[in-house]
Parts: structure tokens; sequence; C-alpha cells
């Protein structure tokens, strides 16, 4: 990577930073440098199965809220699963005068409550979700380059010197 490149991935305050995907997200041009890994010379790698699945983790967590839209999404289709068994179960003992045998009604008290739950838990992570987004004080752009600003960044940078002068007074 070029200075530009590392010091603008530099500036990103997270905790868990997965750089491949940072480099991806930030826009820079990339290219493919083709080698050949000599064998190890000795060892093994330490980079256990539990570390690229924590790796691989961290990526989706990182950039994407869909773990988070997966309860949301199933506390709706479970809800309307138990609403339709619901009809069907009084349907047919409408038709057929019998009850479908077992617990109907608990069953499908539970299944229904149970996917309320999920759909409120999908409801509350998708405001977690976006607080976790701003939380991560990402920029909302990188700015590659700028011409004709250098004497406003100077009178800023007074400006902040002086700011911090009177904070300490």
């Amino acid at each position: 990577m070029d200075r530009v490149a590392v010091d603008a991935l530099n500036r990103f305050s997270e905790r868990w930073l997965f750089y491949r995907g940072l480099v991806h997200w930030a826009g820079f041009r990339k290219a493919a440098v083709d080698y050949d890994a000599p064998p190890r010379f000795a060892g093994s790698s330490s980079y256990s199965l539990t570390r690229m699945f924590n790796m691989g983790l961290d990526a989706v967590f990182s950039f994407s809220l869909l773990p988070l839209r997966v309860s949301h999404v199933f506390g709706v289709i479970c809800m309307f699963s138990s609403m339709l068994y619901g009809v069907w179960a009084v349907a047919k003992w409408m038709v057929t005068s019998t009850p479908v045998p077992g617990y109907t009604s608990l069953a499908i008290l539970v299944t229904f409550i149970g996917s309320l739950n999920l759909l409120t838990l999908g409801i509350v992570s998708e405001y977690v979700g976006r607080i976790h987004e701003q939380v991560k004080g990402r920029p909302v752009f990188l700015i590659k380059e700028s011409i004709g600003f250098e004497k406003r960044a100077a009178s800023d940078a007074s400006d902040t010197a002086h700011l911090e002068t009177c904070d300490a007074a």
C-alpha cells in the first residue's frame, strides 16, 4: 500500500479493524502482484482454524447488518407460519368437528409469542445496528487530494492551537 492509503486507514478508530474490507470500502485502486511463495522454512502456521473463523466473523460484522436482520426476518416467517397453522387447525376443527390432536392451542400460542419476541428483537437489532454503524466513526468519504486549501488548513491549525491553549487555562 502507498502512504496515502496507509494514512487514510490509520484514521479509523474502530477496535476490530478488518483491513481487507476497509481497503475495499475506502475505494483505493488495487493491483494484484503475483508471486510464488517459497515453502515454509520451519514450523507451521500459527493462524489456526479458530482464528480464521474469527477473522471471517469480523468481516461479516464489520461490513454488514445482515446478521442483525436475520432475527427480524425469522420472526416474521415464524409469525406467519403460526398464523397459518392456527387457521388450518381452526378450519379442520370446523369442517371435521374434531380438534387437531395434541396441544394445538398451546403450540400455536407458544410459536406466535416466540415469533413476536423474535420480531421485536429484530426491530431492536435494527436500532443497535444503526448505532453500531455510527459509533464506528468511519468518515462519510475520504478525500484523495485537496487543491487550494493549504492556506485555510494553516489557519484552522492556528485556531485549534488557540482553542487548546484556552482549554488548558
